[in-house]
């Protein structure tokens, strides 16, 4: 398990070439839809930190989806807001336009948006979001690319910046390396394979997170499945918009 001890950054998951096969990446934002819905804990998010925020806002707010890729996060998100009465605006943005494509071809509530743009764009306009956003994206990044990607986000975001990533471990890798040779025969070819597993060998350790961060953030690790949220949730002294600060405990 030596190899696990620190994060394994020289592999490079297909999905992110841009001359990758476009039906393979399509494929595999589909089969990554799925692992979503079962393993990012985006409902748990939406109960303990979500919704306590809206609901101290009067149930308005506006969400911007970092890297979206298969764009089911903010999907779902919008499903359970509009489920509890709130209004709400989501955007997600992606640096691939082929990820845009991708979500176009999907249906959505009419309250949901979908751009091909740099979050620095979205910094620079001075355009705020009350929750900014971001799923499986953290372990993509480099240190450096990390640490500005938290300034960017932090800088759009109103009330609340959520983080949402696999974390390392090797229950995760040879439970995935496992599981999906099972579920090939029953799935469209793609690059979840090798992408799922690349994932959790360039993923972080909480400890690992928390180094690269400054105070204000707070780094929850869920055991499971084994996700590490980082967030930053902005106390109403500082933003009178924004109220409820939650007490996010780890689970």
């Amino acid at each position: 398990m030596l190899w696990f001890k620190q994060r394994d950054i020289k592999l490079r998951e297909i999905m992110d070439d841009e001359k990758c096969d476009s039906l393979l990446l399509f494929n595999t934002y589909e089969f990554f839809r799925i692992v979503n819905m079962l393993t990012a804990n985006w409902g748990w998010i939406y109960r303990k930190i979500i919704r306590p925020r809206l609901r101290a806002n009067g149930g308005h707010g506006r969400f911007l989806d970092v890297g979206f890729g298969g764009g089911d996060v903010i999907d779902r998100l919008a499903l359970m807001c509009k489920k509890d009465g709130f209004e709400v605006e989501f955007l997600g943005i992606d640096l691939d336009k082929r990820a845009v494509e991708f979500v176009n071809k999907k249906s959505h509530l009419s309250n949901v948006h979908f751009l091909a743009i740099d979050a620095r764009d979205i910094l620079k306009s001075n355009e705020k979001y009350d929750f900014v956003i971001s799923n499986s994206v953290l372990h993509h990044l480099q240190d450096s690319e990390l640490i500005e990607f938290c300034a960017i986000t932090k800088g759009i975001a109103r009330c609340c910046v959520i983080h949402n990533d696999v974390a390392r471990s090797a229950f995760s890798y040879y439970f995935f390396r496992l599981i999906f040779p099972l579920l090939a025969p029953f799935i469209k070819k793609s690059f979840a394979g090798v992408d799922g597993a690349y994932s959790i060998r360039r993923s972080f350790y909480r400890e690992e997170l928390a180094s690269l961060v400054s105070k204000d953030w707070k780094v929850i690790k869920v055991f499971f499945p084994p996700r590490l949220l980082l967030t930053n949730e902005f106390p109403a002294s500082t933003n009178p918009n924004c109220q409820g600060e939650t007490k996010t405990k780890l689970k």
